[in-house]
């Protein structure tokens, strides 16, 4: 007898689900319903559902369909919907969308847009720099980011921020930052072009660290 045979509902979030966990699951928790969903902090977390389906198989996992009073939009460069099953970057509109970041007006510009497909007045859309495409059964399947952004653990890092704050060092001319293992596993690596310094690396920890989050 499983220790979870008495677990009904999994819900997962916050990272792409590898597409093995639900067979995983099903042999933890065999009774159990497990539902993956997608959705950034600023459209207040949830946006999509999907519940697995006991024949699934697939190498991606779908992130389902829009939740309730929610609309996702998959646009191209021109914000022009894209035909059905091709990629598009994800926006996201309706209730739950933020009002703005804190004290970062030109982001907030980015990142929030006027909704031009909703019928109400003043209605606004966020857009995620997410890629994705529809399927032909009408869900969604998440493909990654169309930008420098990356998530380990739950926390979104924009590398380029970190090259830019690694390039502030006056002894680093150029860096790139890359991400190295899946999973629990993925790190930041950094890797720079600079003037030779033994203590270099314990000096650029320190840059870091007063600069960044």
């Amino acid at each position: 007898m499983s220790m979870l045979e008495t677990l009904r509902v999994v819900v997962l979030t916050g990272e792409a689900m590898p597409p093995t966990l639900p067979k995983i699951l099903k042999t933890l928790a065999p009774n159990s319903t497990i539902i993956n969903g997608y959705g950034p902090t600023e459209t207040t977390i949830g946006a999509t559902l999907w519940t697995c389906t006991p024949d699934f198989c697939g190498d991606i996992a779908p992130i389902g369909r829009p939740m309730n009073n929610k609309y996702i939009y998959l646009l191209d460069g021109q914000l022009k919907p894209v035909p059905l099953g091709a990629v598009g970057e994800m926006y996201i509109g309706g209730v739950g969308v933020a009002r703005e970041y804190l004290n970062r007006p030109e982001l907030t510009n980015e990142r929030f847009l006027p909704d031009p497909f909703a019928v109400e007045d003043g209605a606004r859309m966020y857009k995620t720099g997410d890629l994705a495409r529809y399927l032909p059964d009408g869900n969604l399947v998440f493909l990654g980011r169309n930008d420098h952004q990356v998530k380990i653990r739950g926390f979104r890092i924009e590398l380029g921020e970190i090259e830019a704050r690694l390039t502030d060092h006056p002894l680093v001319s150029k860096a790139v930052v890359l991400t190295l293992g899946e999973g629990a596993d993925k790190r930041l690596v950094a890797y720079v072009i600079a003037s030779h310094d033994e203590h270099l690396a314990n000096s650029l920890r320190s840059h870091l660290a007063e600069r960044l989050p």
